[in-house]
């Protein structure tokens, strides 16, 4: 496999993981909350705002 085709699939399935735990947080009425709500892989840069559906990054997320 190519080192290209690796990234994609990588961003496919992070993508893939991300859409899981919004679904579910949001069937455990997530939306709820006040406080902000992120899911990240371990050691990412990157976070995904389950309130907002998008990823941001670290640099986004803790410059409230």
């Amino acid at each position: 496999m190519k080192k290209a085709s690796l990234v994609i699939f990588n961003l496919a399935e992070k993508q893939a993981f991300a859409t899981w735990v919004a679904d579910c947080w949001k069937k455990a009425d997530g939306q709820s909350i006040t406080l902000p709500a992120y899911f990240s892989l371990q050691d990412d840069y990157e976070s995904f705002n389950l309130k907002k559906n998008q990823w941001v990054t670290d640099d986004e997320k803790w410059s409230y």
